[in-house]
């Protein structure tokens, strides 16, 4: 194994790096080096036991952060990578139901539904065979998306047989009970699973077989989770019902960061999963992100909270940063406002009195991000950055990583050729089989690529059938890809394609390679790869786990934070805390904005007041 220089941790990172026992908690605010200290923990228990063949698995919220992960690892411990199983929680179930799931219902070529819009096709047949709708799938309006909704949380809290909930309040009248066992039923004859179904699946494979079980228990000496505050129940009853008593529980959460309580969140689910560590959990107590002036004003918003908070410190060397609170008289003043701010970063860089000495000042679009609480808060902004020239990105979407309508529809038919019970993959290509050909139908994307009055096209339909078919290897199609897209104008998408699969191949062996695992890893790397360069628009929680030299947080009125919707002291708090999260995602310099005026759809003007959580903080003053 090549030497490396460990890192320098402070004395609370290295008690947590170190820490031994059954079950470990860590208590990691806002920068304060969570990251550092899970993969310094994994790389030492590596190097302290070369030769040994017991695997780590590690628990992410994000791909992304599964992806960094990984590659921090492969820098310092190349040789002992193998032993590294870092993935969501989802994509771990999904990968074991993939490989021992065939005695509940789970094959090695199940569909994946991970849009709405594809669950909803399964639902609304079901409706509709019931005469309780009038087509399948037809979209997703809000009664259809409270039905899903109805649908996981039924799923997910209701595990009797008969738990007796009546008809459900929605514009079907159906019951929730018969609708989800239908819902159910229906996925498993198409060969499809969702998110929900992963965490039930895999739980009831490790009931009803005690050898998968205990091939976890043989396999696994611990499970490391990051951001813990964000397990829903069943995802920390699923984590303690692997681990057993035989393997380690290393769990990294912060209550301050907790902001998915709509999706079952908790940072009681953490401490449930490492329940003897609660009493004493190694607390991290510094942030190294954020100026000291910006941390002043994170932890001021959370004073209000009813319950205790640790106290988090700046380093001695930390800069002074730079905060700024406005209120502009529009939401189109203020875009104009915040769109002048980040022209400002970007052409003269921070203000020196603001920084470290010796630090460099410059600021790049993409150290910029513009935060909302929702998308549409964001919508004004887009057109007074473009009118100053400076670049944008919005979300990171596969649309972003394969731009070129071409490359997206090989991937679609592609995985439908490999499994033509896969609807989301045909419904895709359709579509933009429809988008190159508005005035061609067909309800087979293959064989509308080999009828295409376009001859590129048919070209394209030739190269995958030709690989379908089983007269070419699949290695031989994506080599011929690049020459295939240079030579019918799309080569950025046919370039990152292959890009990808020789990436692919140096992480596989042979016999581990196959078409399917490739476009798994292509969709972990479509998740995962930088967007194009731009100033960086996000909501809140997209922007969860990222940090930028500077941000610009606008819209943060009252009826956005807190939102309007929210009913509850518990909802109230969690967007206390999603404020908190918003403004430490910066490191030198944040901008608070809100409008004192804004417009509805039917034109008429409403009075605005700064977020009663600035006013409670001291950074605002509210209405007279």
């Amino acid at each position: 194994m090549s030497r490396r220089v460990p890192r320098s941790l402070t004395p609370d990172q290295e008690r947590a790096v170190a820490a031994e026992g059954p079950e470990v908690l860590v208590v990691a605010p806002a920068g304060s080096g969570k990251t550092e200290v899970l993969i310094q923990r994994v790389i030492r228990t590596l190097e302290r036991s070369v030769g040994e063949s017991f695997r780590l698995l590690v628990v992410t919220f994000t791909v992304k952060a599964a992806e960094e992960l990984r590659r921090r690892a492969r820098d310092a411990v190349a040789e002992q990578l193998w032993r590294i199983d870092a993935d969501t929680i989802h994509g771990f179930a999904l990968d074991w139901l993939r490989r021992y799931g065939k005695d509940v219902g789970v094959g090695t070529d199940v569909v994946v539904l991970s849009d709405d819009v594809d669950r909803a096709a399964v639902v609304g047949a079901y409706l509709q065979s019931l005469g309780r709708a009038t087509s399948v799938g037809g979209g997703l309006d809000p009664d259809m998306k409270s039905l899903l909704s109805a649908i996981d949380s039924h799923r997910l809290d209701h595990v009797a047989t008969d738990c007796g909930c009546g008809p459900i309040r929605s514009n079907f009248g159906v019951a929730l009970d018969e609708l989800t066992k239908a819902y159910e039923a229906s996925l498993m004859n198409r060969g499809a699973i969702d998110f929900p179904a992963m965490l039930l699946g895999l739980r009831q494979l490790l009931e009803t077989d005690e050898w998968v079980l205990g091939h976890f228990r043989n396999l696994y000496r611990e499970i490391l989770v990051d951001e813990g505050q964000d397990l829903t129940e069943v995802q920390a009853s699923l984590l303690r019902q692997l681990a057993g008593d035989s393997v380690g529980r290393f769990v990294v959460a912060d209550d301050k960061q907790s902001i998915r309580g709509y999706a079952g969140g908790a940072f009681e689910n953490a401490k449930r999963l490492v329940p003897q560590a609660v009493e004493a959990p190694i607390t991290l107590r510094h942030n190294f992100r954020c100026a000291r002036n910006i941390l002043c004003v994170a932890e001021s918003v959370l004073r209000a909270l009813p319950e205790d908070q640790c106290e988090v410190h700046s380093p001695e060397n930390m800069p002074p940063g730079k905060v700024s609170t406005i209120a502009m008289r529009s939401p189109e003043a203020e875009a104009e406002h915040v769109a002048s701010w980040a022209y400002r970063l970007i052409k003269h860089g921070l203000d020196d009195a603001t920084t470290s000495e010796g630090e460099d000042t410059s600021v790049t679009p993409e150290d910029i991000a513009i935060l909302g609480r929702t998308r549409w808060t964001l919508a004004p902004i887009v057109d007074s950055l473009k009118d100053r020239g400076l670049e944008l990105t919005i979300q990171t979407e596969s649309g972003v990583f394969l731009k070129e309508p071409e490359a997206r529809l090989f991937i679609d038919c592609l995985a439908y050729g490999l499994n033509n019970n896969d609807a989301p993959a045909k419904r895709r290509a359709l579509g933009e089989y429809r988008e190159l050909m508005p005035h061609q139908h067909c309800d087979d994307p293959l064989q509308a690529l080999s009828a295409a009055d376009d001859g590129h096209l048919r070209a394209l339909g030739d190269l995958i059938a030709c690989f379908v078919k089983g007269r070419s290897e699949f290695s031989t199609m994506m080599d011929a890809l690049v020459d295939h897209g240079q030579e019918h104008d799309w080569p950025h998408g046919a370039r990152a394609l292959s890009d990808v699969w020789k990436d692919y191949r140096s992480r596989t062996s042979v016999q581990d390679r196959s078409p399917e695992g490739y476009l798994a890893h292509l969709g972990r790397t479509q998740r995962t790869r930088p967007t194009d360069p731009g100033v960086r628009l996000l909501t809140i929680d997209r922007a969860k786990g990222l940090e930028f030299k500077a941000v610009a947080l606008i819209g943060v009125r009252d009826g956005l934070l807190p939102h309007y919707r929210v009913d509850s002291p518990q909802e109230r708090e969690e967007d206390r805390r999603r404020l908190y999260v918003a403004m430490t995602r910066s490191s030198r310099e944040l901008l608070i904005s809100w409008p004192e005026t804004t417009r509805d759809r039917y034109g008429r003007s409403h009075a605005q007041t700064p977020s009663s959580f600035l006013v409670e903080a001291g950074l605002a003053t509210g209405a007279p």
